[in-house]
């Protein structure tokens, strides 16, 4: 009968240890490469979780300036048609017109009603827009 033990000779078993000892600093190479793609990526992640929290904060910047320079122009805008009004209602004083005076007063003020019930209407709809799309959002 053949002998079928493993030969005890020293050049086998330490043909045997390198390759285990290279196999074990093969896998230290790709476990310290894996190690430094995760720290890349976080930076990668960090950069760029700055960079969208600048951008964020510009558009918003801007956007604020924006609503700012519509509301100052709106400001203007009827702050001329309210000294216009109130010239030509001087003017229908002066002249002797009162009657033609109030009645567009009476106009005035049933066209303010009317822009007071739109531009409650368009905040009510817009509020009630806003929570339904924050709504979707936060459900997906």
């Amino acid at each position: 009968m053949p002998d079928l033990s493993p030969p005890n000779d020293d050049s086998s078993q330490n043909e045997l240890m390198h390759q285990w000892l290279d196999n074990q600093r093969h896998d230290l190479q790709v476990q310290s490469q894996r190690i430094a793609l995760s720290e890349k990526e976080l930076e990668h992640n960090r950069s760029l979780s700055e960079k969208t929290i600048e951008v964020q904060l510009k558009d918003r910047s801007e956007n604020r300036q924006c609503t700012r320079s519509i509301l100052k122009q709106l400001l203007i805008f009827f702050g001329i048609i309210i000294f216009m009004l109130l010239l030509f209602g001087g003017y229908d004083i002066h002249a002797g017109k009162e009657a033609f005076l109030s009645e567009i007063i009476a106009l005035v003020i049933e066209l303010g009603k009317y822009l007071v019930g739109a531009v409650t209407g368009f905040f009510i709809a817009k509020s009630k827009y806003n929570s339904e799309s924050t709504k979707s959002n936060s459900d997906e």
